[in-house]
């Protein structure tokens, strides 16, 4: 369950992978990407943010301008995102990054196509996104 402006809903993130796979636009603003240990992802890439929806393998969030040396402060497994959060608040600074823990596969999609999906989600009433 993923927590939208404030409120909950009913969508998940296996369901908003599931609709960017099906999307018609997907090859434009989605791509698969494999990971090997150490890589590190950022979701804000220049003006663009990416939004990553890891698909296996085991990654960690890093806050890498924390002194003393920053650490991981969360883990994160199949079907968990990394990004989202700045779709909604706009306060958000976006300085964590993705560490890859081994070999893995993400899915990065660009958030202003999320963001249409999630918006047309919210027209709907979420009624696409039943659990």
């Amino acid at each position: 369950m993923l927590f939208l402006k404030e409120r909950k809903s009913t969508i998940t993130v296996s369901k908003l992978i599931e609709h960017c796979f099906e999307h018609p636009d997907f090859k434009k603003y989605c791509s698969i990407k494999r990971n090997k240990k150490g890589e590190v992802l950022a979701s804000k890439q220049g003006d663009e943010f990416k939004v990553y929806f890891i698909l296996s393998g085991i990654y960690g969030v890093v806050m890498p301008n924390d002194k003393p040396k920053g650490g991981i402060t969360r883990f994160l497994g199949k079907h968990d995102s990394f990004g989202l959060y700045h779709l909604y608040y706009d306060l958000w600074e976006p300085n964590a990054v993705m560490q890859s823990l081994g070999h893995g596969e993400i899915m990065e999609v660009d958030s202003t196509f999320l963001f249409s999906i999630l918006d047309q989600a919210e027209e709907n009433n979420f009624s696409w996104c039943s659990i």
